[in-house]
């Protein structure tokens, strides 16, 4: 470990010891002494301990060799009368050159430091430490995930203040691997070793590493103070000093000196005194636990906070927490973190990983992949590595125990199995209990009883202090057992003999028993407690807990107004309660919005299938279903009337399609009037999409659609399938809207066949960015004079041949359509023109948009002349088509100031404005726009 050295001479001295050691010869030990003690470099009794003859001659060497370093140490200015007495000797004339050219690359050397004597000696202390330093819950049941496994790899946004949203592991979740999240989120992935690499090779001064309970942060700080003990990371620093937050050394430290915590006190003011005088220089602080500080500790002025602000300026400082307290130091120190990253957890491949380490590639191992896979909600609960060993770990007890109870499913079932396990194991070793196979937590006998209620007393203190305490003193824990779920150890800062500090095994399992504890009181103080603190993120696990242990909770919920949106935490919270008739209370019988346009993790759709069985309100819901692979099934079904209104569905491919619509209640399906479709590009889209599509339909589940979209299928055949379904199932459809598709002669036909029918009420058309086979829109504009339904159509963004349009106009110049849209549809002068003509015959046409073509100055002058004699058309848009030039606006306008008082409103490209025009516009603003 390259931490510094006491004196460059000694050093010198040390690298040779080995030599000096075998070349040294026992004739000439008493001639050495007696040389050095004539120039005051060893001690009278250094030189009679080298004459004793009854002493080994290897031991007479060692004393020799180690007042020498000693003293120049202590003393470096006597260097050079060492070298002289070996140079009196030929023999060891070679290795005393050798000493001093050492000694000259030591001292050219900058990277070589000098450390003070204290600071020396406390960097061998934490070297010993960290390398005696077990895995965190060492022999704690369960064992944690295996370090071959682990990964302790973090992300960091990319060109952003350090002040951005926390990391959200459900995000994460939704890809397959890190890099297809690092690539799809602006986002940098590093390591251990680069958490404090810069490209420009500055200094990080604080650097936060933040991550959810469970997620690795300790194990993160264990691994950085060990690579460094060992000499693998970041040698540059003298000193890194690991300060627990929980620790009550750290939390009430005064002083610099309190945080260098060791048996001798002198050799701690001595540390503190050097680190002071270097301004903090070649040391780091690393803050394990930042959460775990009490809420108030920083309202007042204090160490920790003096550290934070930059009392010692060169200082580095890593720090460890949960975002929320994390945010709250961004904040303190007014955004002088230099770096914030996160902590990612387990992706599906390291939950496997783990399993496969943990069960063998055997029956046990398919058993629980198999019912992994069938509780999604496993997935969200396993992605932070201590959870995922305690699921392990509870799967092997209940399949040991043969138990008829299920297998915990919600993050609070599994921290009761595992509490469970704790208190049944701690009283298996109690004479009146060796043979008991269960516990209730609720009804332990006693002395049991009075522990654990002792402990969750204690774990609940913290919290109604509105603080965060995790390290408790003998008073404060008293004399009682702990369970196994507490961990005891010496602790030598409280200048007390025999004083032991208690901490809980993790703050998540104190989290359980202080929610615990809650559970236990009144109603209206859980209540009370509850409506505090529900919006506070610190409060958010123990909240999760409390839902999950008194499902009446939920109906104190934040209830979203009418108008505003589902939040997913809301979601999760009710699928937490896992009370079917708490949940429909909550969520009422009005309408209730769910909008996600990004991905939803497995236990996001979890969730909102759950709720959506149990509600008996009306569902606007917005979702994407990519990779969606299974929903919310009960065992039981209860008599709930909610409904979905208005369905939009985002990247669904035909697997995902089928399991939301068919393993759902059908009454939520049955009153739909809005079902939306939109697809990436990268969806694979096959024929059995149309076909799932055909048989929702057909099955009867959508017979009250009202609006249908569909968006992209660029090279599949098989919409006229779904349209002739829509037609034959749904006849209160007036809707329909299809973009980005394919239509040939088999799709065309039934759409014609649809918006002709008498019993049609289609009023709404939109074929968007189509891709038509050759003469198909033929079909379409021989229909359209018969379809009497059909006030508004849109064939926006496809490539109209001049053939089309024709024909397109003499259809419109006899049908009802009222309002037709054609932007960006390759529109030229003679298009323009061969429009203007039927427009001047056609009596329903009010809305016309021909944005974004090219109609040019003739098309605009056709258009004008057409408004000298149209009586219907009421609003116009041609914006985005620079080629109307300023003389064709000025037609337009001419003609509307002058002929055509019908037009209401027409938009014309910003850059066609002719400037003469000017003073007349003023009074017509309200009908003539430049855009």
């Amino acid at each position: 470990m390259a931490t510094g050295l006491l004196t460059k001479e000694a050093e010198a001295f040390r690298k040779h010891l080995h030599n000096l050691m075998s070349l040294i010869q026992s004739d000439d030990i008493s001639p050495f002494g007696a040389a050095l003690f004539g120039k005051s470099i060893i001690s009278l009794n250094v030189k009679q301990s080298i004459d004793s003859q009854s002493l080994e001659i290897s031991t007479r060497k060692s004393k020799l060799l180690d007042a020498v370093i000693s003293k120049l140490e202590s003393s470096p200015e006597k260097f050079q009368e060492v070298l002289y007495v070996f140079r009196e000797e030929q023999v060891y004339r070679d290795i005393a050159d050798s000493i001093e050219e050492t000694y000259r690359n030591l001292r050219d050397d900058p990277s070589v430091r000098v450390l003070p004597p204290a600071m020396l000696e406390y960097a061998k202390y934490l070297q010993k430490s960290y390398n005696r330093a077990a895995f965190p819950m060492v022999n704690k049941w369960p064992h944690p995930p295996c370090q071959k496994v682990i990964k302790l790899a973090a992300v960091e946004t990319k060109g952003e203040q350090v002040t951005r949203e926390a990391f959200d592991p459900k995000k994460f979740s939704r890809f397959d691997s890190v890099n297809d999240y690092v690539q799809g989120n602006n986002v940098s992935l590093f390591s251990l070793t680069d958490l404090l690499e810069t490209k420009n090779e500055s200094t990080l001064s604080l650097v936060i590493v933040q991550g959810a309970p469970g997620i690795g942060k300790s194990t993160f700080a264990w691994k950085f103070c060990q690579e460094w003990a060992e000499g693998r990371l970041y040698q540059k620093y003298d000193l890194i000093v690991l300060l627990q937050t929980r620790e009550r050394y750290v939390r009430e430290a005064k002083e610099l000196k309190d945080l260098f915590k060791h048996l001798n006190k002198k050799l701690s003011v001595n540390v503190a005194d050097d680190v002071i005088s270097r301004n903090g220089e070649n040391v780091l602080f690393f803050f394990e636990g930042l959460d775990e500080l009490p809420s108030h500790y920083f309202s007042k002025e204090s160490l920790l906070l003096e550290i934070f602000r930059g009392a010692l300026p060169q200082l580095t400082i890593v720090v460890t927490s949960r975002p929320w307290a994390a945010q709250q130091l961004v904040d303190l120190t007014n955004n002088q973190v230099t770096r914030r990253v996160d902590i990612i957890g387990f992706l599906k491949e390291d939950i496997y990983d783990y399993v496969v380490h943990s069960f063998g590639k055997g029956k046990d191992l398919k058993e629980f992949m198999q019912y992994f896979r069938t509780h999604p909600q496993l997935e969200m609960i396993m992605y932070s590595p201590l959870n995922c060993a305690f699921v392990v770990q509870i799967y092997k007890d209940f399949k040991q125990s043969q138990t008829k109870e299920d297998f915990p499913h919600t993050l609070t079932q599994l921290y009761t199995a595992l509490v469970h396990r704790f208190v049944l194991q701690f009283m298996r070793n109690m004479p009146e209990f060796a043979f008991t196979k269960f516990v209730n937590l609720e009804k332990l006998p006693d002395p049991v009883n009075f522990f654990f209620y002792h402990l969750c007393c204690t774990a609940f203190m913290s919290f109604t202090r509105v603080s965060v305490q995790v390290a408790f003193s003998d008073a404060d824990v008293g004399n009682v057992e702990t369970l196994g779920l507490m961990q005891s150890r010496p602790d030598t800062s409280f200048n007390s003999e025999n004083t032991q500090t208690h901490c809980f095994l993790h703050f998540t399992i104190q989290e359980f028993l202080a929610a615990f504890h809650l559970s236990r009181q009144s109603p209206e103080q859980q209540e009370c407690f509850f409506q505090i603190h529900q919006g506070d993120p610190k409060f958010s696990v123990l909240l999760t807990f409390l839902i999950g242990l008194n499902c009446s909770i939920v109906k104190h919920l934040n209830r979203p107004s009418p108008s505003s949106e589902l939040e997913p935490h809301l979601l999760h919270w009710l699928f937490e309660s896992q009370s079917p008739e708490d949940v429909a209370a909550f969520l009422g019988k009005e309408v209730v919005f769910f909008q996600t346009y990004s991905k939803l993790a497995p236990i996001d759709i979890y969730s909102l299938t759950y709720c959506l069985r149990q509600s008996n309100c009306t569902w606007n819901l917005i979702v994407d279903l990519d990779d969606l692979t299974t929903v919310y099934e009960p065992t039981s079904t209860a008599a709930f009337t909610g409904h979905i209104d208005e369905l939009s569905i985002f990247n669904a491919n035909a697997t995902a399609i089928q399991k939301f619509f068919f393993s759902l209640p059908r009454r939520l399906f049955e009153k739909i009037r809005f079902l939306y479709f939109y697809n990436r590009e990268d969806i694979n889209i096959g024929f059995e999409y149309y076909e799932i599509l055909t048989s929702l339909f057909k099955e009867g589940l959508l017979q009250n659609l009202v609006e249908f979209q569909f968006n992209y299928a660029p090279s599949l055949s098989g919409i006229g399938g779904v349209i002739g379904a829509l037609h034959e199932c749904c006849s209160r459809l007036e809707t329909l809207k299809i973009e980005r598709c394919l239509f040939t002669e088999s799709d065309i036909l039934p759409l014609c066949k649809s918006i002709c029918s008498p019993h049609s009420r289609l009023s709404r058309l939109a074929l968007i960015s189509i891709t038509f086979e050759e003469n198909i829109l033929n079909f379409l504009n021989s229909a359209l004079p018969h379809a009497r339904a059909l006030k508004r159509l849109d064939l926006s963004f496809n490539q109209l041949e001049l053939s089309d349009i024709e024909i397109l106009a003499l259809a419109t110049e006899s049908s009802t359509i009222q309002a037709l849209r054609l932007r960006s549809c390759s529109i030229g002068p003679d298009g323009a023109e061969l429009l203007a003509d039927c427009l001047e015959k056609n009596s329903s046409i009010m809305f016309l948009s021909l944005a974004q073509n090219q109609i040019g100055f003739s098309g605009a002058s056709a258009l004008a002349e057409m408004l000298k004699v149209n009586t219907t058309l009421q609003d116009i848009r041609l914006n985005e088509d620079k080629s109307i030039t300023t003389s064709g606006a000025g037609l337009l306008i001419d003609v509307l100031l002058k002929h055509n008082k019908i037009v209401e409103h027409i938009e014309i490209a910003e850059s066609c404005e002719p400037v003469e025009y000017g003073s007349a516009l003023m009074t017509k603003t309200s009908r003539i726009k430049f855009m």
